[in-house]
């Protein structure tokens, strides 16, 4: 059984070898034939072992190999218009459409516009291309340079600073954040720089281990 539905898929023979001459069957007679379970040889290409036996007495059978290429349309994510790099993906952007699988390990193409909307462009999208997981990553909730909140725990102990997030940040992200000084806190370590996590757009949070 093939792994698409069969309304996606459209079967072309690329390769049809002569078939052997069979003891009992009449020259240009009619022949059965029976096809076997196609095996996938990679994702556009299968072979299909057809069994010809011959329809005179005392036939004999073959066995030989017919290959075929496969074409799986299906429905998929598609950019509606060019979409820049690090931009948000908004429902103009995107449609579903028809488009042909292709294989290489490729990133598959997403299937639901739910999918990629208010996401980030993590390369620019080309008008009429499938858009694949690969494509669109989580937008940051804060940029580099960004001022956050860290809260600093050790135990059952916290402290507040203040703090700029020396790179962009999503939530549950470890992210670089240099101390700032803060009269309402009493880090010393003012300009250090630690790693933390971002609990929000505007919270990092720095555990002691």
């Amino acid at each position: 059984m093939l792994p698409w539905p069969a309304e996606d898929v459209t079967i072309e023979p690329t390769f049809v070898p002569v078939l052997p001459a069979l003891r009992g069957g009449e020259k240009g007679g009619p022949l059965l034939i029976a096809a076997g379970v196609p095996v996938l040889r990679s994702s556009r290409t299968a072979v299909v072992p057809v069994t010809v036996t011959a329809s005179g007495s005392g036939g004999e059978s073959r066995t030989v190999e017919v290959t075929l290429r496969l074409k799986v349309q299906t429905k998929a994510v598609v950019a509606a218009r060019a979409v820049s790099r690090h931009a948000l993906v908004g429902p103009e952007d995107v449609t579903l459409a028809r488009v042909e699988l292709t294989g290489g390990g490729a990133s598959p193409a997403v299937a639901k516009v739910d999918e990629v909307i208010g996401k980030r462009a993590a390369r620019t999208l080309l008008a009429g291309r499938p858009v694949t997981k690969a494509d669109v990553e989580e937008a940051p909730v804060f940029e580099a340079n960004a001022r956050v909140t860290v809260r600093v725990l050790s135990g059952a102990v916290e402290i507040t600073a203040s703090g700029t997030a020396l790179e962009e940040g999503r939530p549950g992200q470890m992210v670089r954040v240099r101390l700032l000084a803060d009269k309402t806190s009493n880090v010393a370590s003012t300009g250090k720089t630690v790693r933390a996590r971002v609990e929000s757009a505007d919270t990092v949070i720095v555990e002691d281990e």
